[in-house]
Formats: structure tokens, C-alpha cells, sequence
């Protein structure tokens, strides 16, 4: 009430002084009431511009909240455009992976794309999904955004504003508000950007070629002040990527079978599913199993060949069972098949209703809708039971997902394979895409229905292709063929797959090539062994080298027979007086896959010759290492790894005594640091071993410091859980293994990954010198030294080794630059949780840390 009063006396007193036209009279003659005026007034107008200015903040404030507290709650709505993805929002997450996006999105540098990589139906929209929702509890803004029928051309940035700008639409007054919000939080690097669909981008005109797309697109964002996460189906990538890839591992099988247990699914049936269909690996199929009844899942279960066709029985009897429940025919299926072939023959994922109506001829796959309104009818029947979804931005129409896109085409296809016309649509399309979709949709057909005709005249088409057809450049269509002629146990067939290979294997890229590995050794068939061989003893390029040595490894009785008479060959030379081992990666793979394949072949001829050989190896490396041949390292640190690789996969056997003998008495320190894992991993499962434990305490005086460190957790394993210790290989870095290690494993893990790739940039006696070594470079491990690591001054004499400054440009044949800033980022953040490692000279954790500091920025300035 005081204050009322006051405010009214000063407006009847400023009134009377107004009235009269003398106001310096009246302030003059009450000069107090005149103050009180000026100042109450004043007040009021500053009251009033700090209100509007605080309630502006305050409300931006409060409209950021309710859009972070929606996508925490409901983060299907953050990608409306986008779709269902997979379906397996509910489903398991993906171990690891969450917090290593996290870690780098928190503490990396803008505008360097994290790419996560998986096949389709693995779950990349799911992650992305829940990476929004932890993005969200964190304060950070997640904007999804989905680059189907998109044009790299088109600027993330731009595109991520429109869509925020659209989903707050319903929490602001004005435009310009959520403008200054949008501003703000870029100026803050508040915004992150999830982009999915990365390989459904589409083109103006004509076919697609998705590795281009995503090249231009990669390369685009690379400027973009915003934090980005993508996801890709690895063969859409190029093989140089300006970022860092995340592949998304499989899903552990427990998890899985508890999850399905979870829905009504039996555990013994859920795990018979799980490993079946492999649903760990492909979450989009475990998910439909919701839909049928357990008597049909037991069938699906049962069903015998390959693990495609219980897949495509599986999604058919789900599609069955909801046109029965929509009360919709099944005759628009042959139409809607047409309809996909038309869209995989326009090369997009996404098609409006009029560039269906503007195809002048049919595909000769399924039967062409007659006019429009049977076009939209079909389409409206498919979006009934889930098939595709209509009504997506332009009026365009798209399949739910890529492999319901390939499962629909596939409906045709066989039918169409016995038409000459249906033949030659299939080779225009093989010619001109580079999609995935219809070399699956093919291998889903034969699935379904095995017919040795039909894929003798898909092997005619893809016979008479140009050798620069994409689907024969990238092997996919060499891969499905060897698949189906498994299947179908045609010797013929696959003979002739076999000599396709051969003529396309030297054009392919170094990826697609290590992937074809495990499909050529479907082809237990005369030579398949010699080819197996030489790309063992001459590939140019590790990825396929390495791939081959797994399939090796595998305890396949006919395979490893088929090459037993090279490994003869290469014994007997290898034990020859004058026996060369220099130049040749045989050596190494060799006593790489031979171990593992002794323990795991069943016991017969072929194991007991595998055991020979093993011996022969062991023979042979005494030898070379007496008369100090070329590549006697190399193939002393092979055999170990052999030995690691058995412990891996056969961890329940008794420790290897071979390891045992390795671990005391090899010469190169990384070859007893991976003897020591080999004997760790067994102890898990055999912890009063006698042997196992008395070499580890052994070497735990070991002269070399990272053997030293490697025995200390390698004892651990008696009572600990061993994935927190050991690692299946350095390739481990780049996976979701790194958040699994203790702290301590994966600091351990980084310095012999960063010490393997300094090493490599020597010349090869200068290598064999420094891996002789019981010590490590000064600039490993004094902190004195530790600025020569990556300065540009070379190593001083007092050092030895001759190594720096740290290039990360090896020149060795087998060199592979596993680190990069984000995994520098974590393994220093390990370093601030585990003790200073034994080898570095300061106790003090931020001393040793600014080595890997000094990494990140390194790697930082490389990506740039």
C-alpha cells in the first residue's frame, strides 16, 4: 500500500508540474518529491528492460528444457522423416560403443565426423537413438537428421537448423526466437548432429554410385562447427575416411536370448533362434520374432541351409501373418515387387509416385501397375501392414528399411530369372548400380527357392557383364553366387565362380577383398586351395592377407587338406640349409593360423597332420633364429600369436606348452608379450595350471618392460574377469574392446601399439636391432624426452634407436596406423585413472599424460 501511495503521489505531483508548464518550478520548490519522481521513474525503466531481457532468456531457457525433456522421453519423435529404422529401440544395447561416442563428442573437435559402421539391420538408427537421449540428459542438443533421397551437395548444418528449428515450432512465439536459440547453443558447441541413412543418399539422374556420395559428403562436412555422428553401412564408404570409425559390435548372445526371453520366447528356443539366424549380429530379425506364434518360430528354427533362408522364412511368415490380420490380398505383392524393382533400377531409396508413372518400360520382375490408382492402392495396402511409408517430404514413398526393400524384389525374382526379359533387366540394373540391395534381393530368391537353372543363368549374367560393372568391381555379386553354390553343392558352379574371382580379384579395392576371403572358401573345389595360397603368399595388401589367415584358421578339414601339400612345400624349404624366409609374408602367416588349427581340428589324419606341421614350424624357427635369417622376428612373433589365437577360441583347453617354451625363451619381446597372453587366457578357465602360472611369475622378470606389465595382469586372470586384461590384437583400439580394458590393460594396450608404429618407419635390420631391445625410447619413457617425440629435431646419440621425431608414416609391409585423437584421448584418460607405468621416469600422472596429449594434437593436425 506504501508503495501504491508513493507511486501516485509522484504522478500527482509530475502531473501538476506538466499542468503548470513549470516543472523546474515545482523540483525547485519540493525538491524531494521531484527526486522521488526521477528516480522511482528511472527505476521502472530499468526494471522494465531487465524483465523483458530476463524473461527473453528465461523463456529461450525454459523452450530448450521441454525440448530436451521431449527427446528424453520420446526420441522417436526426433526423427519423424527418418523412420522405424530396425524396430529395435527396446532391443539390447550395443556393448561399449555408447560411451566411446560420448567421450569423443564431450572432448573432441568440432567438424570431425564420427562415422558408425554396421549392415543393414544392425542397429544404426537405434543407436543413434539412444545416443540422443543420453546426449539430452547431458544438456547437449541431439538434432537427427536423415540423408535418405538427399544430395550430398546439400549442408548438414543447414539442414540440421531446419529440422530443430521445426521441432521447437511448437514451444516458441516467434521464428526469431528460435533463431537466437539455434545461434546460441552453435556459438556454445551445444549442438550435435546425428545423421542416419548415410548410404541412401540419391542423384538427379540415373544410377547411384553411394561411395562417390558419401566421398563428397565426407568431405564437405569436414568444415561444419558442429559435432557429428553418421551412420553407414561399411560398403558405402570410401576407403580414406576424414574421421573415425566406430563399427558397432554384435550383441552378446546372453543378452540376447534374455531380451527374447523377456518377450514370451522360451530360453532353450531363444537361444536356438539366436544362433540359428544369428540374431546377435542382425537385431532387425530378432525383433520380428515378436510377431509369431512359437509354434512358427520352432519351425523357422528347425529349417535346414543357410542362415538367409530361416531369415527370409522368417520375414515372409511375418508379412503372411499381417496380411491376414489387415484383411489386405496377397496379389498386390507381385506389383509392389515391380514397384521395387523400378526404385532399385532408379538407383534411390526413396521415390515419388510420379517417377514410377514416368518409367516408359516395365522391369519384366513382377507386374507393372496398370495406372495410378492401382499404383496407389498397392501402396496404400503396403503401408498398412509396414511394408513402406507414404507421405515422406515431397510426396515421396519409401520402403521401411533396405532389407525389406531387397525382401519384396526378391518375390520376383525367380520368376523373372526364367524370362529372357526379366535376364536382361537384371544385367542393365547389375551394370549401372552399385547398390546393395539387388545382389541381396537375388541371394534372398534362390534363398527361398533353391534352383540350380536359375542360378546357372545368374551366373551367365554375371559372366557376360563388363569387368567395370560395379557389382562385379566390389565382388558382391562374385560373393552371392559362391553363397548360392554352396548352398546348392553345384561343383560346377562353384568352378566357375572360382575362375571369376580370379579375374576380377586384382581390380577390386583392398576391402572388398578381405571381404570376399570368407566367401571363396565356400569353394571346396579343385584349385580353390592354390588360389587360398597365393593370396596367402602374394597379396599385395594386409586386409586380404590377414582375412585369408583367418579362414586358414578355421577348423575346416577339407580346407586345411587342400592346402596341406603347400604348407609341406613351405616347411621343406624353410628347413633347407639355404632356406630364405625375407620377402615373403607366407612365413608369417603360416605360423600365424597353423597353431590354432591344431587345436582345433577333431581328432583324425588331418589333425595329427596338423600337429606335424606345427612341429615342422617349431623345427624351422630354431633354425632360421640360429643362422639369424631375414623374417625370424616376424615369424617368432606369428607363432606366437598362433599360440594366442588357439587360447582365444579354445579357451578351456590346458595352457599350450608351446607358449609356455616361447614365453622363456623367445628373442623378441612382442612375441613373449603375446605368449603371455596366450597362456593368460587359459589360465581364466585352468587357474591352478602349474606351468601356466609358474612361466607368468617368470615373466614377471622379464627384461622387457611391457612383458613385465603384460604378466602382471596376465596373473590377474586367475580370479578377475580376463576381457578387462587381455586383447584379442591391437586392431582392438578401433573397436568397442577399448571401454571393455581396465584402465591399466588399455594404457598398456596404447604404448606397444604406439611403440609397434614407431618402430615400423625404420629400415628392417634397424627393426630387428630395436626389437632385440630390453629398454624403450627415451622419448617412451623420460620426461625429459618426451618433446622429441613429435618434434621435428631428429633422436641425439644418447638414445640409440634412431627413430624420431613419430611420423606415423611406417614404411614397413605390414604397417597400419591403429591410433588416431580420439583413441589418444582415451588412453590418456586411462592414464589419469591407472598408476604410471614402472618404464616412465616421473610418478606424477599429468607428466606421463602429456605424452598422449601431445598424440591427440599430433593426430588432430593430421585429420585436418
Amino acid at each position: 500500500m506504501a508503495v501504491a501511495a508513493l507511486l501516485v503521489g509522484a504522478a500527482a505531483i509530475g502531473y501538476q508540474a506538466l499542468g503548470d508548464g513549470d516543472a523546474n518550478g515545482v523540483c525547485t520548490r519540493q525538491p524531494v518529491a521531484c527526486g522521488l519522481v526521477t528516480n522511482l521513474m528511472s527505476s521502472i525503466i530499468v526494471a522494465f528492460l531487465v524483465s523483458l531481457l530476463w524473461i527473453g532468456t528465461i523463456s529461450r531457457w525454459i523452450v530448450l528444457r521441454r525440448h530436451l525433456r521431449r527427446i528424453r522421453e520420446n526420441p522417436r519423435r526426433l526423427m519423424a522423416d527418418i523412420g522405424p529404422g530396425t524396430g529395435t529401440d527396446e532391443f539390447v544395447e550395443p556393448p561399449g560403443i555408447l560411451a566411446m561416442l560420448e567421450t569423443e563428442l564431450r572432448f573432441g573437435p568440432a567438424g570431425v565426423p564420427l562415422i558408425v559402421t554396421g549392415a543393414a539391420g544392425s542397429g544404426k538408427t537405434m543407436l543413434l537413438r539412444r545416443l540422443a537421449v543420453r546426449l539430452a540428459e547431458q544438456g547437449l542438443v541431439p538434432v537427427m537428421l536423415s540423408m535418405r533421397g538427399r544430395h550430398p551437395d546439400d549442408s548438414v548444418t543447414a539442414l540440421a537448423r531446419v529440422g530443430f528449428l521445426s521441432q521447437i515450432d511448437r514451444f516458441v512465439t516467434r521464428e526469431s526466437d528460435g533463431e537466437k536459440i539455434w545461434r546460441k547453443l552453435r556459438e556454445r558447441r551445444r549442438v550435435i548432429v546425428l545423421v542416419d541413412s548415410l548410404d541412401e543418399m540419391g542423384s538427379e539422374g540415373g544410377f547411384v554410385d553411394v561411395r562417390e556420395l558419401t566421398r563428397v559428403l565426407l568431405n564437405r562436412i569436414a568444415d561444419e562447427d558442429v559435432g557429428l555422428v553418421l551412420a553407414a553401412r561399411p560398403e558405402s564408404l570410401p576407403a580414406v575416411l576424414p574421421g573415425y570409425r566406430f563399427p558397432i559390435p554384435a550383441l552378446p548372445v546372453a543378452e540376447t536370448v534374455a531380451r527374447l526371453a523377456e518377450w514370451g520366447i522360451p530360453s532353450a528356443l531363444g537361444s536356438e533362434l539366436t544362433t540359428r539366424l544369428e540374431l546377435n549380429q542382425v537385431p532387425f530379425y530378432a525383433v520380428l520374432c515378436r510377431e509369431l506364434p512359437l509354434a512358427e518360430l520352432c519351425e523357422v528354427a528347425g529349417l535346414p541351409g543357410s542362415v538367409l533362408a530361416r531369415r527370409v522364412s522368417l520375414l515372409d511368415r511375418v508379412i503372411a501373418r499381417r496380411i491376414t490380420h489387415a484383411a489386405v490380398s496377397e496379389r498386390p505383392l507381385r506389383v509392389l515387387s515391380s514397384i521395387a524393382w523400378t526404385q532399385i533400377r532408379l538407383g534411390h531409396t526413396v521415390c515419388g509416385v510420379e517417377e514410377y508413372l514416368s518409367v516408359s518400360d516395365a522391369p519384366g520382375m513382377g507386374r507393372r501397375p496398370q495406372n495410378r490408382s492401382e499404383l496407389l492402392a498397392v501402396l496404400r495396402a503396403a503401408q498398412s501392414i509396414g511394408l513402406l511409408r507414404m507421405g515422406l517430404d515431397g510426396g515421396q514413398v519409401a520402403f521401411r528399411h533396405p532389407l525389406v526393400l531387397s525382401h519384396v524384389a526378391s518375390l520376383s525374382a525367380v520368376e523373372s530369372l526364367r524370362s529372357g526379359r526379366g535376364r536382361r533387366f537384371l544385367a542393365t540394373v547389375l551394370v549401372g548400380t552399385a547398390m546393395r540391395e539387388p545382389v541381396l534381393a537375388l541371394e534372398m530368391a534362390l534363398s527361398r527357392e533353391p534352383s540350380p537353372a536359375c542360378a546357372r543363368r545368374l551366373m551367365d549374367i554375371a559372366e557376360e557383364l563388363p569387368p567395370d560393372a560395379p557389382a562385379l568391381r566390389n565382388l558382391s555379386v562374385a560373393n552371392m553366387l559362391a553363397s548360392v553354390a554352396a548352398t546348392l553343392s553345384d561343383a560346377r558352379m562353384k568352378r566357375r565362380c572360382l575362375r571369376l574371382y580370379i579375374r576380377l580379384w586384382a581390380q577390386a579395392r583392398p576391402a572388398d577383398r578381405g571381404a570376399a576371403v570368407p566367401f571363396v572358401g565356400l569353394l571346396d573345389v579343385r584349385d580353390s586351395g592354390a588360389f587360398l595360397w597365393s593370396i596367402l603368399d602374394r597379396e599385395d595388401q594386409y586386409v586380404a592377407r590377414w582375412a585369408c589367415a583367418q579362414l586358414l584358421a578355421e577348423p575346416d578339414v577339407d580346407r586345411y587338406m587342400s592346402v596341406a601339400h603347400f604348407v609341406d612345400g613351405f616347411t621343406s624349404r624353410m628347413r633347407a640349409p639355404d632356406g630364405t624366409t625375407g620377402g615373403s609374408d607366407i612365413v608369417e602367416r603360416a605360423f600365424w593360423f597353423i597353431p590354432a588349427l591344431a587345436d582345433g581340428l577333431p581328432s583324425g589324419a588331418a589333425k595329427d597332420r596338423a600337429a606335424g606341421h606345427l612341429l615342422e614350424l617349431r623345427r624351422c624357427l630354431e633354425q632360421i633364429t640360429l643362422r639369424d635369417a631375414p623374417g625370424a622376428l616376424g615369424a617368432e612373433s606369428s607363432l606366437a600369436q598362433g599360440y594366442k589365437l588357439a587360447a582365444f577360441r579354445y579357451p578351456a583347453l590346458p595352457p599350450d606348452a608351446g607358449a609356455c617354451e616361447l614365453l622363456r625363451t623367445g628373442r623378441f619381446w612382442y612375441a613373449r608379450l603375446e605368449a603371455v597372453q596366450a597362456v593368460g587366457r587359459r589360465l581364466h578357465h585352468n587357474p591352478s595350471a602349474p606351468g601356466a602360472l609358474g612361466a607368468l611369475r617368470e615373466a614377471r622378470r622379464d627384461s622387457h618392460p611391457f612383458v613385465r606389465a603384460m604378466a602382471a595382469l596376465a596373473l590377474r586372470c586367475a580370479d578377475e574377469p580376463w576381457a578387462r586384461l587381455l586383447w584379442y590384437s591391437e586392431e582392438s583400439l578401433s573397436g568397442s574392446a577399448v571401454s571393455a580394458l581396465a584402465p591399466e590393460a588399455l594404457q598398456l594396450l596404447g604404448e606397444v601399439t604406439l611403440w609397434l608404429n614407431h618402430n615400423e618407419k625404420a629400415e628392417q635390420s634397424k627393426r630387428d636391432s630395436n626389437s632385440l631391445r630390453s629398454s624403450l625410447p627415451l622419448c617412451m619413457s623420460s620426461r625429459a624426452y618426451r618433446s622429441r617425440l613429435t618434434a621435428d629435431r631428429p633422436c641425439g646419440e644418447e638414445c640409440g634407436f634412431g627413430l624420431c621425431p613419430y611420423t606415423a608414416e611406417a614404411t614397413g609391409r605390414h604397417s597400419r596406423d591403429l591410433l588416431n585423437e580420439a583413441i589418444c584421448r582415451s588412453i590418456r584418460q586411462a592414464g589419469l585413472r591407472a598408476d604410471t607405468p614402472s618404464w616412465y621416469d616421473s610418478s606424477r600422472r599429468k607428466d606421463y599424460t602429456a605424452i598422449w596429449r601431445t598424440l591427440e594434437t599430433f593426430y588432430q593436425n593430421r585429420t585436418r
